[in-house]
């Protein structure tokens, strides 16, 4: 279908391949002989996370747990997609840990990604992901290393803090550009002042917005430095909220005071200091921002969330805070949106808002899918067409895009040989030794940042090797992890049990109980990948906890060592500190893989650095210096 030509007299965007190195201007971009369509596209960032061929099985294996879902990752390039990458001239595409296999399929996959969008325009895609650090991690453990997240560097002292976090996202933006990444979706900026935050917690640095503020722009700049995008989020803040967006739809009720000087503080400072590339939207509702209301696909009205909201993308993010940055949707799928719009509806309203860039607006896991999607662009270009204001917002949207892409030499990159690309990352990860560097680096920030909440206070501390211990952690990989850990130093009479999938000992003989907390607790997706269990497979959950409760009653009452052990969330309630003699926090809770050597590549070893500073702090009793950022009681 051909469309109506929007003209301009401006230079074209073949200078983009032309001149690969040279930062363009907005002002300079053109769309001569450009159609609204591939505007359009060019403001698509998908998910390609899955794809099933037509007559493929895994549309109907069991363990797709529903007929008809395709579930199978795409770890190379379909000729379906090709195909479809070639005609969309799309924007980007944001990749997920089913991509990412090691990092030679990794490169080649985001090369030959580049290579089908070359052949239908000089435009380079974004290649993006989740690389926050710590819990959310999309680059394969056994290669990578994620590090211990924000929280633990917020509370490593003021004099390191700044230097751990340049460390870590220096190695993060280095690896990212040496596998063809140009886009992160980091760092988070949100403010965490709700304890009981589902979604966010350790993923902020802290409930400090000053803290919050310096350490995400530290990050920003270091990324940044490599040509890596980044993308703070998310806007105006989500560290307040008890419903993860990916569920459902969250709402914040602060004053405007509190929004000020708390929500938007940190966004302000990097908008203000670090030269932020993107920022991504929240699907949350702001009512003292803005409290109209929308009808939703099923006729219900409910307060519009910020993703929608003309007043706080454009009228308070771009015109009141200054910011001339890209903004990007958080995804469009997810149930804070989907329940109440269509994917079209809600591309539409993103665009109305003031987004440049919608994320993930439309599953494609197969060619009937991806067809959809392009009908879904042919509908978007007739209803833009008939609206000035809207083709306004799109040009403004496409030359912002575009000159953005130019200034992270995006074309330099795309257009190197796979060759070259591949001696690149080869040098990168063995000359340098990079991943040894970055494990010895996570291992730095590991004792920097342990924290002690409660100090010990039992006669059997610190432990004697002679002791023995009985363990409860949240999965089989933390009872393997610790176990080594305790290994490490030649302490063996160890058992341990998984919350997950094995019955809790409620009187067990042995005279020290460590249990390991992970709140708030692992995602179906988490405990999948550590276990490989379906939702029928796990122990229940409620039953488990009142088989803990029965277990430190117990403990307490023959007086044996109790220690709670915080992997995740560093918040105790009063109850909790009154039960355990000791209480300690890592902030982390990741067991990386690891190679012994080159020749026994199927000998594992388990690297877990918050678990083996835990140990050292039991049995060497090393005080730990680490501070937490966050107000720990909750009442």
């Amino acid at each position: 279908m051909q469309f109506r030509f929007l003209r301009f007299i401006l230079i074209s965007t073949l200078l983009l391949h032309i001149l690969p190195c040279k930062a363009l201007s907005a002002s300079e971009i053109d769309i001569v002989n450009v159609d609204i369509r591939d505007m359009i596209a060019q403001k698509m960032i998908i998910d390609l996370r899955y794809f099933c061929e037509p007559d493929s099985t895994a549309l109907h294996a069991p363990s797709q747990q529903k007929s008809g879902v395709c579930l199978k990752p795409m770890t190379q390039l379909p000729s379906a997609i090709e195909a479809f990458l070639s005609e969309n001239k799309l924007g980007g595409v944001i990749l997920f840990s089913e991509n990412l296999v090691n990092p030679n399929q990794t490169l080649s996959l985001i090369h030959d990604l580049q290579v089908a969008n070359a052949k239908g325009h000089q435009i380079p895609l974004y290649i993006g992901l989740d690389q926050e650090g710590g819990r959310v991690m999309r680059l394969p453990r056994e290669h990578f290393q994620s590090f211990l997240g924000n929280m633990a560097l917020a509370a490593v002292d003021e004099k390191n803090a700044i230097s751990l976090t340049q460390q870590t996202a220096s190695y993060t933006a280095q690896a990212l550009k040496a596998l063809g990444f140009n886009l992160n979706f980091a760092p988070v900026l949100d403010v965490n002042s709700n304890p009981e935050n589902p979604i966010i917690n350790v993923r902020a640095y802290s409930q400090f917005p000053q803290k919050v503020a310096d350490l995400g722009i530290s990050y920003i700049q270091q990324l940044q430095k490599y040509d890596i995008a980044a993308v703070a989020k998310h806007f105006p803040g989500h560290g307040d909220t008890y419903t993860d967006s990916h569920l459902g739809l969250p709402r914040v009720d602060h004053t405007l005071d509190t929004i000020k000087s708390v929500d938007l503080y940190p966004f302000a400072q990097a908008i203000n200091h670090a030269e932020l590339d993107m920022i991504m939207t929240a699907h949350i509702q702001y009512p003292e921002l803005d409290d109209s209301v929308f009808r939703s696909k099923d006729g219900n009205k409910t307060i519009t969330p910020a993703t929608f909201s003309k007043k706080i993308l454009t009228e308070l993010l771009r015109e009141q805070m200054g910011f001339d940055g890209i903004i990007v949707t958080d995804a469009l799928d997810m149930a804070a949106i989907s329940q109440f719009y269509t994917e079209r509806e809600a591309v539409m309203k993103a665009f109305e808002a003031g987004a440049d860039i919608a994320l993930m607006p439309f599953k494609i896991s197969t060619k009937e899918e991806a067809n959809s999607f392009s009908k879904m662009l042919d509908d978007l270009s007739l209803q833009i067409e008939k609206d000035r204001s809207l083709q306004k917002h799109l040009v403004e949207s496409y030359k912002r895009i575009i000159a953005h892409k130019t200034q992270r030499k995006l074309a330099e990159q795309a257009t190197l040989s796979l060759k070259k690309k591949e001696q690149a990352l080869s040098d990168w990860f063995q000359s340098r030794g990079m991943l040894t560097v970055a494990d010895n680096l996570a291992d730095d920030i590991s004792k920097a940042s342990f924290t002690q909440i409660k100090a010990p206070n039992h006669p059997l501390f610190p432990l004697k090797k002679d002791r023995s211990i009985y363990a409860v952690m949240s999965d089989k990989r933390r009872c393997q992890a610790l176990a080594a850990s305790f290994d490490l130093k030649g302490f063996t009479q160890f058992r341990c049990n998984s919350l997950l999938s094995e019955t809790i000992d409620t009187k067990p003989n042995e005279n020290i109980i460590i249990i390991g907390d992970i709140s708030p607790a692992l995602s179906f997706y988490e405990s999948r990948e550590f276990e490989g269990m379906s939702p029928q497979q796990r122990k229940n959950l409620k039953e488990q906890e009142s088989k803990l409760d029965s277990l430190i009653q117990t403990a307490q009452g023959n007086e044996k060592f109790t220690i709670l052990f915080l992997q995740r969330s560093p918040y105790v309630t009063q109850r909790q500190f009154n039960d355990f003699d000791a209480i300690y926090a890592s902030y982390d809770y990741q067991v990386y893989p690891r190679v012994k050597n080159s020749e026994d590549k199927d000998n594992m070893l388990l690297f877990a650095p918050s678990f083996e500073t835990f140990v050292e702090v039991l049995l060497d009793n090393h005080e730990p210096i680490g501070k937490a950022p966050v107000n720990l009681l909750i009442e």
